[in-house]
Order: structure tokens, then C-alpha cells, then sequence
């Protein structure tokens, strides 16, 4: 059965990238620029894994992962980012991300967090 995937990205390419490859897998995958809408979406909705870009205008990563992390303690959450060194990132783990993935990223690196529990 598919999981549920959230996916935020101020980039349009890796949106429609993600939502191909991980719907033709079975998965349920909604996507979204805005990364306070994400925000919200991912507060609002049951996701098995939400997907955040680092760098987005108005808001990063890190912001996101704290703000879910926060009022929803199990979220699953990956950093997609071609910072891997930045401070940000680095925030982005203390707060509870499972892990940075760095731009451009392999699909089997995603997958694999997807068949974790």
C-alpha cells in the first residue's frame, strides 16, 4: 500500500520530479511552493513522510521541521538541500529531521526512508 507524501519545494522541477516518480510507485503525493502553506499542510493533514526544501523564500527548512516537530512529535521529515554544510542544516537536524538529502539527490535515497517505519 502507498504512503502518504508531502512535498515542499520552491522549485517547480523537483516538485513535478517527485510527484511523478513517487505516484507511479504507489504513493499518495501532494506538493506545494509555498512553504507556508506547506507548513500548515503538514499540521493539518496525516503525512508518512513530508520532504522540505532548506533554502525557500519567506521561510526554510529548518522553520518548518521546528514548527512541525513541535505539535507533531512522530512527523517524518527530510531536508533536501545543496547547503549540506550550512548552519541552516545543521539546525534543521537538531530539530528533528531524519536526515539531509543534497541536491541533486538520488530517488533511492527518498525511498529508502520510505520503507522505514
Amino acid at each position: 500500500m502507498g504512503k502518504r507524501i508531502l512535498v515542499i519545494d520552491d522549485e517547480e522541477t523537483v516538485l513535478d520530479a517527485l510527484k511523478i516518480i513517487l505516484e507511479e510507485m504507489g504513493h499518495q503525493v501532494d506538493t506545494t511552493r509555498d512553504p507556508d502553506r506547506g507548513e500548515r499542510m503538514a499540521l493539518e493533514e496525516e503525512y508518512d513522510l513530508i520532504i522540505t526544501d532548506l533554502r525557500m523564500p519567506g521561510k526554510t527548512g529548518d522553520q518548518i521541521v521546528k514548527s512541525v516537530k513541535a505539535q507533531r512529535e512522530h512527523a517524518r521529515i527530510l531536508v533536501i538541500t545543496a547547503y549540506s554544510t550550512d548552519a541552516i542544516a545543521q539546525s534543521a537536524l537538531k530539530a528533528g529531521a531524519l536526515a539531509l538529502i543534497r541536491k541533486p539527490f538520488e530517488i533511492s535515497k527518498i525511498l529508502s526512508f520510505l520503507e522505514q517505519e
